[in-house]
C-alpha cells in the first residue's frame, strides 16, 4: 500500500510464513476432502457404518479449505494477504538479492487482485461465509447460482497460491513449501481398520450360523 514503510528482511519473512501456513493448510485440508470422496466407492460399505460422521467430515474439510484460501486472497487495509503482500515484494526490491521478474509479479498480482474466480471467492466470502446475505435469503436468491466456487476452481486457487508463495520464498530465502504433510493418508488406516472389523463380524455371523446348518 502506498505510504507504508519499508520491511525490513525479519518482517518479511514473518510475513512469508504466515502466510504459507494459511496456503499449505488451504491444500492440506482439500486434499483429505479430494482423497476422502475418491475412496466413497472403494470403500463403500464402510462410509455407509457412519454416514453422518462422514458427511460432517467432508463438509468441514472443504470449508476449512475455503476459509483459509478467503484469508489468503480477499483483505482488507488492516489485513494480512496474498494481494498485499506481493505488493510489499514490488515496493521492497532490496529484500533480495535476485530481483523478482517484474512482468511475472505483475501477472502475479492482477491474477490475484482481479482473476474471475478470486472475485467468485470474494463475493462467496460476502455473501456466505462471513455473512448471509439478507436480500438473497429473503428473495429466495440461490446463492450457488452467482458464488458457488466448483472442485475445479478450488484447486486452481490453492495451486496458484502454493505457485506464488514457493516462486518469491525461493527468491527470498530459497525456501519452498509442499501442499501435503507426513500421514496425509491416515484416513486409509481407519478405514482399513473398519473394514477389517466388518470382515471378522461377518465370520463370527457365519460361524453362529453353521451349528444351525447342521442341525
Amino acid at each position: 500500500m502506498r505510504g507504508e514503510p519499508p520491511l525490513n528482511s525479519a518482517q518479511f519473512d514473518r510475513l512469508l510464513v504466515r502466510l504459507a501456513v494459511d496456503i499449505v493448510d488451504a491444500a492440506v485440508f482439500r486434499r483429505l476432502h479430494r482423497d476422502l470422496l475418491g475412496s466413497e466407492e472403494e470403500f463403500s460399505r464402510e462410509f455407509a457404518q457412519s454416514q453422518a460422521f462422514w458427511s460432517l467430515s467432508l463438509r468441514a474439510y472443504i470449508e476449512a479449505a475455503l476459509y483459509r484460501l478467503i484469508r489468503v486472497y480477499v483483505g482488507h487495509n488492516a489485513a494480512h494477504s496474498l494481494g498485499r503482500w506481493l505488493d510489499a515484494i514490488k515496493r521492497n526490491p532490496q529484500l533480495f538479492s535476485t530481483p523478482p521478474d517484474p512482468d511475472q509479479l505483475t501477472k502475479d498480482i492482477e491474477f490475484v487482485k482481479t482473476g474471475a474466480v478470486v472475485k467468485k471467492l470474494t463475493g462467496l466470502r460476502g455473501n456466505f461465509v462471513a455473512h448471509i446475505n439478507w436480500s438473497n435469503i429473503a428473495d429466495d436468491v440461490r446463492v450457488g447460482h452467482r458464488f458457488a466456487l466448483s472442485f475445479q476452481e478450488i484447486d486452481q486457487l490453492v495451486s496458484r497460491a502454493m505457485e506464488i508463495l514457493n516462486r518469491y520464498g525461493n527468491l527470498f530465502k530459497r525456501t519452498s513449501w509442499s501442499p501435503s504433510i507426513v500421514g496425509h493418508d491416515d484416513y486409509q488406516t481407519i478405514l482399513k481398520a473398519l473394514r477389517h472389523d466388518l470382515e471378522r463380524w461377518d465370520a463370527e455371523r457365519v460361524a453362529e450360523r453353521e451349528p444351525a446348518k447342521k442341525s
